[in-house]
């Protein structure tokens, strides 16, 4: 006697209803976790952007006031170079000391100056503020812009100088720059007009521009260079850069002196992200 035929168990209804609306509520929650962590990855790349320009911004301003207070001093400098024949009452074969006694008295109404000086064409020290920098020889010829000696009425800038004055310091180029713990200063120069030969020289403390921004910026988060325009390294708070070196790379110094103002975002030599802003004085 043979048994009847076993029927396959109905699928219940109820049961696929519930494992589709399981299936439905996982996919849910996957989009609204997807959703959100989208959501909170565009807010915080916002909120990065937003303060990476703010803080360009801040860095635009800074670089302004250094470019501004550069520009003023430099302007002051080169007007009393201008006339520093006629306020030293300098006359040839006049005894040094009287000179150097008028030169002494304007020199200390500018702290941004460690001496001033007269030189004739040659680039020799006829007359200074400091006498141990009487009868030593400047190279002229490698001040900025390079025009003839005899162009007058020019300021010029020379290559960052590595001591106190010209009596003790040399003159630094990138193969040597200066010792990072020496003094330094920069020489200005100025030929005058008229028929006395003379160039009216000035030896800029680097540390007066320094001082004041060591004063008003916060290192860990400003770090301000001043370069000429060849690269060369001028003054700079960073520690480790030395002047009379080429810090910055010949492409980005090119494009800084084609905009010459501007401001972007870089990638320094360790890889880490910085905000850039440049001024041409």
């Amino acid at each position: 006697m043979s048994s009847p035929p076993v029927e396959p168990d109905a699928v219940n209804p109820d049961q696929t209803l519930r494992r589709s609306f399981v299936f439905l509520l996982i996919g849910l929650q996957v989009l609204l976790a997807a959703v959100v962590i989208a959501g909170t990855l565009q807010y915080a790349s916002m909120m990065r952007n937003n303060a990476l320009n703010e803080r360009l911004n801040h860095v635009v301003r800074n670089v302004q006031g250094v470019e501004e207070h550069l520009t003023q001093t430099f302007y002051l400098v080169g007007l009393t170079l201008a006339n520093l024949e006629e306020l030293s009452g300098y006359r040839p074969g006049q005894a040094a000391r009287q000179t150097q006694a008028r030169l002494e008295q304007i020199q200390r109404q500018m702290p941004v100056l460690r001496s001033l000086s007269l030189a004739n064409r040659q680039g020799r020290i006829v007359a200074s503020s400091v006498a141990a920098n009487l009868g030593r020889k400047l190279d002229l010829s490698v001040l900025l812009p390079q025009v003839p000696v005899e162009q007058a009425g020019l300021l010029r800038f020379g290559l960052p100088w590595e001591g106190r004055d010209f009596a003790d310091g040399r003159p630094t180029q990138p193969a040597a720059p200066a010792d990072l713990r020496s003094m330094g200063f920069i020489p200005l120069a100025l030929t005058l007009p008229g028929d006395s030969g003379l160039v009216a020289v000035a030896a800029v403390n680097a540390d007066f521009f320094l001082n004041r921004i060591v004063g008003n910026f916060d290192r860990e988060l400003l770090n301000v260079s001043v370069l000429d325009y060849n690269g060369i390294l001028l003054l700079s708070n960073e520690d480790d850069l030395a002047p009379g070196a080429r810090p910055v790379e010949p492409t980005l110094l090119e494009h800084i002196k084609q905009e010459e103002i501007g401001q972007q975002r870089t990638t320094q030599m360790h890889g880490s992200e910085a905000l850039l802003a440049y001024r041409a004085s």
